[in-house]
């Protein structure tokens, strides 16, 4: 019980009157006709459903080991005999269980349109977040336990204020015998059921705090046992005796009418509406009409008001640019009557019920449980066991018959039995015909054979053995276990595929709840596998966005089995070997993954990969700053290498001009004493030598003058 969907109208007002166009077959002026209208539907399904509650409850007895009926029970007390179970039904059931456990679903949200990929991932995280805060994968798990059992599991979809601000959508089982729906319906998903309907019996103070609004009305609803017609009580065969027991005992003991109980009944119908739609194309507006009255007035006066104003109405094609047109849509009506009152009966935005419906096995609307061809089997090995225990309490154990007189003297029958029951007994007789001992009754052997084929049937329909994690026999390797388990397991497909559907129908009504009830500035923590927490702000931008967006959800399996893991970690293993090179950050965050050791380890690998990873970089920046280093003095060091060679090049040249220099003058000089010895041989004038000297200059002249070129080069 909860908000599950939004109301788009009251079909009621508060004085009675039409307020929006009412489902067909609906007189809203009545309320009566309103809950005979419902009643009529109920009663119509209510045999069908007692037969199949009455099937589901035998079941969960069988599984609880309850497997006897008290007419049995008083028989066995009677003939002093234990009546003994030995319940194989639990263990296959639990194994299904476990299986489902280890192999728990997960959803998320594709896109249709290129571009919303974002969009679908922070939607499919906020899906994450509401699966959190249902405790989802436990929810998943009693759905499948109950399915198994009893055939069918339902759970439902509301939206909750309790204990969050602003909200969340909430998910709950409900109790299977409470539920009712158009036992036409031929789809798994009852898609093609016309009404679905939850009928519950609780206290008055449950629904006024679920419906404050409504108090005057619950408060005066009529309780269980007073006179409605036949209705209110009429559903309590469907009721366990621990629930019927209990609401009956309320009902006796209360003197507080808000802890009376009262019939609650919550119904939905499916019903197709017609919108009457005008198309404009010359304003681009398009304009949804309920009455098509109001669409054919509002076209006519559109039309008239282009006509006056001198537009086209034609595309260059021929097409008109107005237009009407008329979309059947699903709708669905919501009524909850309490008691004799109805409460409300409104039109939601809601198009499906809020309920999800499991079947483990379904075919053209009829559904039966996993449990069901197990019990057979299991009646079979308790009267087996218990045929047993009588022959051997009934027979004759270790009788003899005595001869009184052939006794010696004064040796009774009384000390026959306690010599009888030694070790080694010696009785005095006169006769050997005295004692005759009788042979002892043997247990039929068939019994045995019964008790062993039957639980052979359970294994086999539980799939074999092997894929119980059982031994067929000793002879088995380990790949014809293995082959014969995967073998065995696929009989179990179609339940999980099952449970995919109601998982899937699941998600699609968190989707809707989260689209149509989340508000701006709401905030979601969200947990990691890591234990991580990410948080998310809710913005308009974000849900517009998310209104938008057409979205798929895909279901896959979240892997939780160790033999699944090490299966994985042996092949990722086998890929990382002929795959050389892969960065160990890679490889060792997806063999962790797929580890069997504990998470806390995993996380202590997964901190100390993280401090080493940060080490290998802060190691790699240094040395990476030691070898810019290194090349900036190298460089430096080649640079002033370079300027040095250069210079000492330009030294050697200007050493080799001054040697040149050095040798022309030299040459010079040699031609200036030629000169001069030729003049002196020539006996000139000392006036010409003068004039000769002035012009040549002087040897030491010459030689001052080419130091200080040489010490000029070399500065």
């Amino acid at each position: 019980m909860g908000n599950n969907g939004k109301p788009v109208h009251d079909i009621l007002d508060v004085d009675g009157q039409v307020a929006v166009q009412a489902p067909t077959g609906f007189d809203v002026s009545d309320y009566k006709y309103i809950i005979d209208y419902i009643f009529n539907d109920l009663d119509s399904v209510k045999e069908v459903f007692r037969e199949k509650v009455a099937v589901r409850n035998r079941n969960f007895d069988f599984y609880a080991g309850r497997q006897w009926t008290n007419e049995e029970y008083q028989m066995h007390k009677k003939q002093f005999r234990v009546p003994y179970v030995f319940n194989e039904i639990k263990s296959k059931v639990d194994h299904l269980v476990g299986t489902q456990t280890q192999t728990r679903l997960d959803a998320r949200l594709v896109p249709r349109e290129k571009g919303d990929e974002a969009a679908a991932e922070l939607l499919t995280f906020i899906v994450k977040w509401a699966e959190q805060m249902n405790n989802l994968e436990y929810v998943e798990t009693d759905v499948f336990t109950e399915g198994l059992i009893g055939g069918v599991s339902i759970a439902v979809v509301s939206w909750k204020n309790d204990d969050i601000q602003n909200g969340y959508p909430c998910v709950e089982k409900v109790p299977t015998n409470e539920m009712y729906w158009d036992s036409r319906a031929r789809n798994l998903n009852l898609s093609d059921a016309r009404w679905m309907a939850r009928v519950a019996y609780v206290p008055k103070i449950d629904l006024i705090e679920l419906m404050p609004e409504k108090e005057k009305e619950i408060s005066e609803a009529s309780n269980i046992g007073t006179e409605i017609g036949d209705n209110t009580g009429r559903f309590f065969k469907v009721l366990t005796q621990r629930q019927s027991a209990s609401i009956r005992n309320r009902f006796q003991t209360s003197r507080n009418y808000e802890r009376d109980v009262v019939q609650y009944i919550e119904y939905y119908e499916r019903r197709k509406i017609y919108q009457y739609v005008v198309a404009d194309e010359v304003q681009g507006k398009v304009r949804n009409f309920d009455i098509k009255e109001e669409a054919e007035e509002f076209y006519e006066g559109l039309i008239d008001q282009y006509l006056d104003e001198g537009q086209s109405l034609q595309n260059p094609d021929g097409s008109p640019r107005v237009v009407t047109d008329v979309i059947l849509k699903n709708s669905l009506y919501q009524t909850i009557i309490v008691g004799d009152q109805v409460i409300s009966c409104e039109l939601l935005e809601l198009t499906d019920f809020p309920y999800v419906v499991f079947f483990a096995y379904f075919d053209e609307g009829d559904y039966w449980g996993f449990v069901d061809d197990l019990i057979s089997p299991q009646i079979l090995v308790n009267r087996s066991f218990s045929q047993w225990d009588y022959q051997i309490g009934t027979s004759l154990k270790n009788a003899v018959t005595v001869v009184e007189n052939m006794l010696k003297r004064g040796f009774t029958i009384e000390k026959v039995r306690q010599e009888l029951s030694k070790t080694g007994p010696v009785i005095p007789v006169a006769s050997h015909n005295a004692i005759n001992p009788l042979p002892n009754s043997q247990v039929t052997p068939d019994l045995f054979q019964s008790i062993s084929w039957s639980i052979s049937r359970m294994n086999d329909y539980a799939g074999g053995r092997n894929a119980l994690g059982l031994q067929e026999n000793a002879a088995e390797s380990g790949r014809a276990v293995l082959a014969r388990a995967e073998a065995g397991g696929v009989g179990r497909l179609p339940l999980f595929d099952k449970l995919r559907l109601w998982r899937a129908g699941i998600t699609m009504r968190l989707v809707w709840f989260i689209k149509n009830f989340m508000v701006p500035g709401q905030v979601l923590r969200i947990v990691g596998m890591d234990e991580s927490t990410q948080y998310v702000e809710l913005d308009d931008g974000i849900l517009d966005t998310f209104k938008e967006i057409q979205i798929d959800v895909k279901i896959d399996e979240a892997i939780k089995s160790d033999s699944i893991k090490e299966r994985n970690f042996q092949q990722l293993k086998e890929l990382f070997s002929v795959i050389p090179g892969l960065p160990p950050e890679i490889v060792t965050k997806m063999l962790l993954e797929y580890s069997g050791i504990p998470q806390s380890k995993k996380r202590e690998i997964t901190d100390m990969l993280e401090f080493y990873q940060q080490y290998i970089q802060e190691k790699a920046k240094l040395s990476n700053d030691e070898k810019l280093q290194k090349e900036v003095v190298d460089s430096l060091q080649k640079k002033q290498l370079k300027e040095q060679m250069e210079r000492g090049d330009q030294v050697k040249e200007q050493q080799q001009e001054v040697e040149k220099e050095i040798k022309s003058v030299k040459v010079k000089m040699d031609d200036l004493d030629k000169k001069r010895e030729e003049m002196s041989n020539q006996n000139l004038s000392i006036q010409q030598l003068n004039t000769a000297n002035n012009r040549l200059n002087t040897p030491a002249e010459m030689k001052g003058g080419m130091a200080a070129s040489i010490t000029s080069a070399l500065m």
